[in-house]
C-alpha cells in the first residue's frame, strides 16, 4: 500500500498517511528531550490493510460520525439504507474512512487528498441523498499537526451531513509513565444519554462532579463510550495531560463541533476524543424535535473547518 510521510525539516517531526485507507494519518512522531514521542496508536499491520479502518490512527468520519439507527434514515421524503456495521445492526462512522482517497498534492511538509462519492465509491451513491466531495489537507510543523477539511455538495440535491474525527491517542503519554498518570479534558458540560443499542435518547444530563471534563478526569475513573455536549461559549480544546510531568496533547477545533464522543478501547493502549459536528443518529432525533447539529448544504455550497493537534512535551 502506498504511504506518504510528511516531515518538518526544522525539528524532524513526521507524520505518515495512508490514502488507501481513508486518508488516515496513523503515525505522528514528535522529537523531544526524552526521545521520540509516538502520539498516535495504530494496530500492527494497519498500513498493510490489517484491522478495522476505524480502529487506528485518525479516521475521518463522513458523511456521519457515530451510529444511525438500524442503518436507515429518512431525508427529503426518501428512505436511505446504509450498511449495518456494529453489533446492534446500526450503521457507524460513515464510509469515507473505508475507501481509498486520491492524492492531489504532495509536498515535503503537507499532503492533500480528495474523495468524491460518485467517482471514488459510486456503489455508495444510492446510499446518500446527494453526491459530495471531501478535500483534506494535512500540515506538519514542529509539534503541530493541522488538518484542514472541506466538504462540498457536488450533486443536484440537498446534502445532509455531519463530520467527525476519531483520533486514537496513545497512552501513557511517555514510555516511562503509566496510564494512571493521564487525565482527559474536553469542553463539555453535559452528557447525552444512550439506550441499550448505544443510540442517544435525546435526553441530556449534567455531568457528575467526578466526571467534570472541563477540569480533567483521570483515565482510571471509568471506561468511556459516550457522547458529550460542548459547553456554550467554551473554547474548543480537548486533550490529554500527564499529571506527573505536565506533558500535554491538545486538540483544538471550532465551535461548529458541538459534540465530543469519548471512547476508551478495551486494549487500554489508547483513548479517543472525537469532535463531531452533530450528535450520533441526527435524523431520528431531529424528526423528534431535538436539535443536534445536522447540517444541510444546497448544491454547490461547501463547509470548511480545521482541527489542530498540538504536542507539548514539557521538556
Amino acid at each position: 500500500m502506498d504511504l506518504i510521510t510528511i516531515c518538518d525539516p526544522a525539528t524532524g517531526a513526521e507524520a505518515t498517511v495512508a490514502p488507501g485507507r481513508g486518508m488516515n494519518c496513523f503515525r505522528w512522531t514528535v522529537p523531544t528531550g526524552r526521545g521520540p514521542w509516538d502520539v498516535l496508536w495504530a494496530e500492527p499491520g494497519f498500513e498493510s490493510g490489517a484491522g478495522r479502518p476505524s480502529a487506528s490512527g485518525v479516521p475521518l468520519l463522513l458523511p456521519h460520525p457515530g451510529r444511525i439507527d438500524a442503518a436507515q434514515f429518512e431525508f427529503g421524503g426518501k428512505t436511505y439504507q446504509l450498511e449495518p456495521s456494529d453489533a446492534h445492526g446500526n450503521a457507524i462512522h460513515g464510509f469515507v474512512h473505508r475507501r481509498a482517497w486520491r492524492v492531489v498534492e504532495s509536498l515535503p511538509a503537507e499532503v492533500t487528498g480528495e474523495f468524491q462519492l460518485s467517482r471514488d465509491a459510486p456503489e455508495d451513491l444510492p446510499r446518500w441523498p446527494s453526491d459530495f466531495r471531501a478535500r483534506v489537507r494535512m500540515r506538519i510543523a514542529a509539534g503541530r499537526l493541522t488538518t484542514d477539511i472541506q466538504v462540498e455538495n457536488a450533486g443536484q440535491a440537498d446534502l445532509p451531513f455531519a463530520l467527525g474525527t476519531h483520533a486514537y491517542f496513545r497512552v501513557p503519554l511517555e514510555s516511562a509513565g503509566s496510564r494512571a498518570d493521564v487525565e482527559l479534558f474536553a469542553p463539555a458540560d453535559r452528557e447525552w444519554l444512550l439506550d441499550g443499542r448505544m443510540l442517544p435518547t435525546g435526553e441530556l444530563r449534567p455531568l457528575d462532579a467526578d466526571c467534570d471534563l472541563r477540569q480533567g478526569v483521570g483515565l482510571e475513573s471509568r471506561p468511556f463510550d459516550n457522547p458529550f455536549a460542548a459547553a456554550p461559549f467554551t473554547e474548543g480544546v480537548s486533550g490529554l495531560r500527564d499529571r506527573r510531568t505536565g506533558r500535554t496533547l491538545s486538540q483544538r477545533c471550532g465551535e461548529e463541533f458541538t459534540c465530543y464522543v469519548v471512547y476508551t478501547p478495551g486494549h487500554g493502549e489508547a483513548v479517543c476524543i472525537e469532535p463531531c459536528t452533530s450528535v450520533p443518529d441526527p435524523y431520528r432525533l431531529e424528526s423528534q424535535g431535538v436539535a443536534v447539529g445536522l447540517r444541510v448544504l444546497a448544491p454547490g455550497e461547501s463547509f470548511a473547518t480545521t482541527i489542530e493537534l498540538q504536542a507539548d512535551p514539557a521538556d
